[in-house]
């Protein structure tokens, strides 16, 4: 399945490599709890920087699963961006 994240994380999709598809959209000044956003196919979620639980939306176990590793790996990257996104 094809899933990318809703945030502005550079970075661009190789389809020879078993990174997600990742998008580079920007959503500052956020409300309520740092989260990024996880899209499929067929829908959406929020999903919390720091914890990792999903907030909002009901995504496919799988894709929860990928996308889960790859912020724990990317979880600098992620809070630096959306700081940058929601700063002042």
């Amino acid at each position: 399945m094809t899933w990318g994240i809703l945030f502005p994380i550079l970075t661009q999709h190789d389809p020879s490599s078993s990174q997600p598809e990742l998008e580079n959209r920007s959503f500052g000044r956020e409300h309520g709890i740092p989260h990024f956003h996880l899209r499929w196919p067929e829908g959406r979620a929020s999903i919390s920087i720091d914890t990792l639980e999903v907030l909002v939306g009901i995504p496919p176990r799988d894709i929860l699963l990928e996308a889960r590793a790859w912020a724990r790996v990317n979880r600098a990257r992620i809070w630096d961006e959306w700081q940058k996104l929601n700063q002042g």
